[in-house]
């Protein structure tokens, strides 16, 4: 894993620290999120078929991370009680 992907991978887990601390997804854009691992997902994709263990580690530990950030971001939304909003 070389620098830009620890820094890539590492970048998001303060965003999934605050999902999980404050119980809310109001302030997270789902649709930019949905980008990002749709992006990531073929990154992750091209690494298996050119069999690049960097690439696969890195956008599988990516992938996890920013698949957790849009998980909380549905669960919270679909809470009772919260109006759901859709960005």
């Amino acid at each position: 894993m070389s620098f830009v992907g620890l820094s890539m991978s590492v970048g998001a887990i303060p965003q999934a620290i605050r999902l999980w601390q404050k119980k809310s997804s109001e302030e997270i854009s789902l649709l930019m999120w949905l980008i990002v691992v749709h992006g990531i997902a073929w990154w992750l994709y091209y690494g298996i078929t050119i069999k690049s263990m960097s690439l696969i580690i890195t956008n599988s530990f990516c992938l996890c991370i920013y698949s957790i950030i849009v998980t909380l971001t549905i669960l919270y939304r679909l809470r009772p009680g919260k109006v759901k909003t859709y960005d």
